[in-house]
């Protein structure tokens, strides 16, 4: 078993301890650094027509974890697993931040 947990690890079990506020703030934040860091992960590799396309796909008003991962899976399941690797990323940078301030 492991006895070092990451600072995203921790932050999703202190999740449920939150209240509603500050997890859907939390949430917010989250998703928007995903959408964020896949949005500057491709500008340079797509062209016109796919950047655009990528942008209707993730700048739209979704706040929630599992509603950004539904619409991943159900418009662009080839993007699912770079989602995910994004998502534990911002979990981690947001369990770092949380926890030190």
């Amino acid at each position: 078993m492991r006895n070092n947990i990451t600072p995203g690890e921790k932050l999703q079990t202190e999740l449920t301890l939150m209240s509603p506020v500050k997890r859907r703030d939390l949430e917010s934040f989250i998703v928007n650094t995903v959408k964020i860091k896949l949005i500057k992960r491709f500008e340079e590799i797509l062209e016109n027509d796919g950047r655009s396309n990528l942008r209707q796909l993730l700048l739209v008003p979704v706040f929630s974890i599992s509603e950004l991962g539904k619409r991943i899976t159900d418009n662009a399941p080839e993007l699912t697993t770079l989602y995910y690797k994004e998502l534990f990323a911002a979990f981690d940078e947001a369990g770092s931040k949380w926890n030190s301030g």
